[in-house]
């Protein structure tokens, strides 16, 4: 926007913005009606304000500028709506004041003719030197620590990964964190969507306790349009994950047959029937059982004498050298089977969950969570699954399945 004519055509303008306003407003009205945009679903603190009040005065000028440092509105010019048009701003972050108080209204004069984006310019004048930054911190590792729950050895060592990040911007801007350890950790911030009231641990921010809240948090919609957020760090690199059982060796006895497949276990059995049939027809002995059970003994390498013509000793020989690959073969995988034991199936997908009946252990915060906006619903007792690392711990000891982050679960899953 540009003021290109005269005094007279930036009057205009603002004449113009006062009439699509349909009603003036002072200084009163402003403070008691400003406020209720912060409940408003599009409310962006960081645009570019232009406000219009009619007749204000200097010792009120000042509280409007306090509802504005309030709100976190720093972008704004003022401008009173009279023949005069005088327009202020100020600059909560000259003087390293951090944003918090400003020492100075700054009068720009009388409506001029300039370009109106030369009232808005750059106000990090001192940046964030010198300033002190109230972060709260859950304890979730590996994203955040909680020092009273680290080995007191190692307490140097304790910083998660998001106190690390912050901890490099911090030496980058030359600013300071201060921690303030919260039990909140799992406590899914609500927010209202008719008035963007938070709740749980993000109420913390819009009550001014803290100016920030680092750890396992969830982006949803409404949270980024509540809150400024910074997440591109971890883009693409965590996500939600189940966690199950990991799979551990069969039972021992199954040892026993494993080394063949089913087909093979079916043409071997074939095979022996075929031959201890055609063993009992050429031999016509009375005692048929004792011909089958030394053609069975015979797969253990185990000798036997028989007093008959070539064409059944040549019969017999074919069926020793089969009866000894297969023990080599069976006494070959039996060996890998020792040295390195077979697993049992490790449910890997979520057809498996179902397929395999897995019970849920999802703590409420997820739960509540992941039904709202993922529309997924969970079954199940939830006395034993309150937390994270309780949930994770309980599935890794029975049937069942968890949700937690990659990171998190990474860092805390047992084997």
């Amino acid at each position: 926007m540009t003021f290109d004519g005269d005094r007279d055509e930036c009057e205009n303008l603002i004449q113009a913005m006062k009439k699509v306003g349909e009603t003036d407003g002072n200084t009163k009205d402003f403070i008691v009606n400003f406020n209720y945009l912060r409940k408003e679903a599009e409310w962006n603190p960081s645009a570019r304000f232009v406000i219009i009040i009619d007749n204000i005065e200097d010792k009120t000028l000042e509280k409007v500028f306090e509802e504005l440092l309030d709100l976190h509105v720093y972008n704004v010019i003022v401008i009173n709506g009279t023949n005069q048009a005088d327009i202020y701003t100020y600059n909560p972050f000259e003087n390293f004041a951090c944003g918090r108080h400003f020492d100075r209204i700054i009068s720009y004069g009388q409506c001029a003719t300039t370009e109106i984006s030369n009232y808005f310019p750059n106000k990090l004048v001192t940046g964030l030197r010198n300033c002190t930054l109230n972060i709260a911190v859950p304890h979730i590792p590996p994203l955040t620590f909680h020092l009273d729950k680290c080995d007191l050895k190692h307490k140097d060592k304790c910083i998660g990964t998001e106190e690390y990040s912050l901890k490099l911007l911090s030496e980058l801007e030359h600013f300071k964190v201060n921690y303030s350890y919260i039990d909140f950790a799992e406590t899914f911030s609500a927010i209202d969507e008719d008035n963007m009231t938070a709740y749980g641990s993000f109420a913390f921010i819009q009550n001014k306790q803290v100016d920030g809240l680092i750890g396992f948090t969830v982006l949803t919609d409404i949270r980024a349009k509540a809150f400024s957020y910074i997440y591109y760090y971890a883009a693409y690199a965590d996500e939600f994950v189940f966690i199950v059982k990991k799979a551990g060796n069969i039972p021992i006895w199954q040892n026993i047959y494993i080394e063949f497949n089913p087909s093979v276990w079916a043409l071997f059995l074939t095979c022996f029937v075929i031959s201890s049939a055609l063993v009992v027809y050429m031999i016509h002995s009375r005692d048929k059982t004792a011909i089958v059970l030394k053609m069975f003994d015979t797969l253990f390498l185990h000798g036997f004498s028989f007093r008959q013509g070539r064409g059944v000793r040549l019969f017999l020989i074919t069926w020793i050298w089969f009866a000894y690959l297969m023990n080599s073969f069976y006494q070959s995988s039996l060996m890998s089977l020792t040295t390195h034991p077979s697993k049992a199936y490790q449910v890997s997908s979520e057809r498996d969950l179902v397929t395999f009946k897995f019970r849920p252990c999802v703590t409420p915060s997820l739960r509540g969570f992941l039904t709202s906006f993922a529309e997924m619903r969970f079954d199940g007792d939830k006395g034993e699954c309150k937390n994270l690392i309780q949930a994770m711990k309980k599935v890794c000891e029975t049937d069942g399945h968890a949700v937690a982050p990659l990171d998190v679960a990474e860092l805390n899953t047992v084997d």
